[in-house]
């Protein structure tokens, strides 16, 4: 483990959210985080209407970012936003979840 540790400074995943259930993506944020040998970020790309999904965030905020577009401004572009987010932490691997 140790090994992997220092293969993979960091991973970082992008989520684009479009009026999701809370509950689910809860699931998901708990199972990316789960494995602590490798530091990770995670950004939070929100197409929905409102930003009701901000409390996401504010579970874990030195390790969530959170970015609302007021509108859905589609998958692909959403996740280009995190991808150029995602690339100021020079990670050794992105996820696109």
């Amino acid at each position: 483990m140790n090994s992997m540790k220092s293969a993979c400074s960091i991973i970082t995943a992008s989520i684009v959210l479009y009026k999701s259930k809370p509950d689910i993506i809860r699931d998901v944020i708990t199972s990316f985080f789960s494995d602590t040998v490798t530091k990770k970020k995670l950004i939070l790309i929100d197409n929905s209407p409102t930003d009701s999904l901000r409390v996401l965030q504010e579970e874990r905020p030195a390790d969530i970012q959170y970015f609302f577009n007021n509108r859905n401004i589609g998958f692909g572009s959403a996740h280009n936003i995190g991808i150029r987010e995602a690339a100021r932490f020079n990670p050794s691997y992105h996820l696109i979840l």
